[in-house]
């Protein structure tokens, strides 16, 4: 497997064609970031979002925002998720999903325990916890398949797997999604010994083959991380990946906010939207801090 490095060295320059910095009220100076995509219900958007206060990321809830004028909003209707984060959405038949990673503090071994958590419901405002995924592993992400099975993408830590590697299950049901099968899984991304990635959204394309957006990420001497959308595509009949492209990098966007001066160089895609014209839309967090809605081109096609 490639370095980042080197996938930077492919780098081809998704010109950003729209960019717009979200604005968020109602929440005081709590940051607001990791969101995920929009969507829309009757008349309104909506979308879910990281909360949390600048100082203290072990405070982190899940939000739902509704658009109002030129700002985001708390909805008033949902109750927001204790101790979750990195929100992301997904439709399983006509379920709406909705996925977070809990963290937990174990005082016992003084450290942040975490794990991917799914509701399931009609809508946001009735949802009902189905699923709760092995401690120590996050981006948990599927998609229903034109058979009607699933493809279950999951990222394994530690062993073979390092500090996070791709790996890939194929269910006839969520309810098939059980801890054995999870760690059984095969590998089918293997990121170099000293980086790591995983997957943010899974989607079928028009060329029936498997779009997968996600993230590659790396610390560098200082320890400071570096985050990096990336896409690939599947083909479903064999699952064979293309190469890893990069799509997006930190200098292509505004010096802003960030969590601390470690954490400037992340972003974290949280879902995209493809457009007709040729043209994807991400909503991605950046420094752990702000929350940006990007287009640039297609880069499935």
């Amino acid at each position: 497997m490639k370095k980042v490095d080197k996938i930077l060295e492919e780098f081809s320059n998704f010109e950003i064609k729209e960019l717009e910095k979200l604005k968020f009220s109602g929440l005081g100076k709590k940051d607001v970031y990791n969101i995920s995509k929009r969507f829309i219900l009757g008349q309104n958007e909506f979308l879910f979002g990281r909360v949390e206060p600048r100082d203290n990321s072990e405070l982190s809830k899940v939000f739902l925002f509704k658009k109002f004028n030129d700002s985001w909003i708390p909805d008033e209707k949902f109750i927001p998720l204790e101790n979750s984060e990195d929100p992301f959405i997904s439709k399983i038949d006509s379920k709406f999903i909705l996925g977070c990673v809990e963290v937990i503090k174990n005082n016992y071994e003084n450290k942040l325990d975490y794990r991917t958590i799914l509701y399931e419901g009609i809508n946001p405002w009735n949802l009902k916890r189905f699923f709760e995924g092995p401690w120590g592993m996050k981006d948990i992400r599927f998609i229903q398949l034109l058979d009607k099975r699933i493809l279950v993408l999951l990222r394994p830590q530690g062993g073979k797997a390092g500090l996070g590697k791709i790996s890939f299950l194929v269910i006839n049901s969520l309810n098939e999604l059980n801890k054995k099968e999870i760690y059984d899984a095969p590998l089918l991304i293997n990121f170099s010994k000293s980086e790591w990635g995983g997957t943010n959204e899974i989607q079928l394309l028009d060329n029936k083959k498997i779009g997968v957006l996600g993230h590659i990420a790396k610390r560098d001497k200082n320890n400071s991380l570096y985050y990096y959308p990336m896409v690939f595509t599947i083909n479903p009949k064999n699952m064979k990946h293309s190469k890893i492209k990069i799509i997006l990098k930190r200098g292509q966007l505004p010096q802003g906010e960030s969590k601390n001066e470690k954490l400037v160089n992340v972003i974290f895609p949280g879902g995209s939207e493809i457009n007709n014209d040729g043209t994807i839309n991400l909503y991605v967090g950046v420094g752990d801090a702000e929350a940006y809605k990007i287009k640039i081109k297609n880069p499935f096609l």
